[in-house]
């Protein structure tokens, strides 16, 4: 498994994504790197913290069979707009 291939990969990918659900965009990266990750096994909500008054930040865990990636994701509550925070693999 190379963490820079994949890292770069995902980068890419969500700088050239359009709109829509974030964490559907990592999940689908992720997929078209399953060789690599191998198939997601689960995801899970690790915790919810309030920034601000117009902002909320999820944390994510999603397990594929190689590795686990946590991803960190700002929303704003009333637009509906998310961006990555950061993500990381364990």
């Amino acid at each position: 498994m190379n963490i820079k291939k994949i890292k770069l990969a995902l980068t890419v990918g969500l700088i050239n994504s359009g709109t829509g659900s974030t964490l559907g965009k990592v999940r689908e990266l992720m997929h078209s790197l399953k060789e690599d990750v191998g198939a997601m096994l689960s995801s899970q909500e690790l915790k919810k913290a309030v920034l601000g008054p117009n902002m909320v930040q999820h944390s994510y865990a999603l397990q594929f069979e190689r590795c686990t990636l946590n991803v960190d994701v700002v929303c704003h509550p009333h637009t509906q707009q998310e961006m990555v925070r950061t993500f990381y693999f364990n």
